[in-house]
């Protein structure tokens, strides 16, 4: 699977495909995504705040959109439970940022992996407007550990 997708960002296309957790990770380490942590090395997350994904070693993909051989923005989808799919994260190269490419890319992810599933976010308070912006709603008005937890109905996601 793979396809190109225009960027909003001067005309420039990107390819859209999957990717390994070996690129995902070695992006994020890149990015400094998770800010010296180290999630970087863990496959999956089964536990946030009072969530508790149903699988114990749950399927998982990763997504990016590249420009060559650079990824510019990644994401990752982990099957958290009958209905929901987690977006672990949407991660766009400072330079690439507010022209929509994490929307899209999490679009495209989702359109191709778990359409059918409604997509679970663990969203950062530094992330809250994106995400309400974006057709996500509140869970919970809780905090846990700056994060709250969101949910966008998989019928939300426009088919292109």
């Amino acid at each position: 699977m793979s396809s190109f997708v225009d960027s909003g960002v001067g005309g420039q296309q990107f390819e859209f495909k999957a990717i390994s957790f070996e690129e995902i990770s070695d992006f994020w380490r890149e990015t400094n995504h998770f800010r010296g942590s180290d999630s970087v090395s863990k496959v999956y997350v089964r536990h946030l705040g009072p969530y508790l994904s149903e699988f114990e070693k749950p399927p998982f993909q990763s997504f990016a959109f590249a420009d060559g051989e650079e990824i510019v923005a990644a994401t990752q989808l982990v099957n958290w439970n009958k209905s929901w799919v987690r977006y672990r994260t949407i991660h766009v190269r400072q330079q690439y940022r507010g022209a929509g490419l994490g929307h899209e890319l999490l679009r495209l992810a989702h359109q191709n992996y778990w359409p059918n599933k409604h997509v679970f976010g663990w969203v950062r308070r530094t992330h809250l407007d994106w995400s309400l912006k974006h057709g996500f709603e509140r869970l919970t008005e809780a905090w846990y550990d700056d994060h709250t937890p969101m949910l966008k109905i998989a019928s939300r996601f426009q088919v292109r």
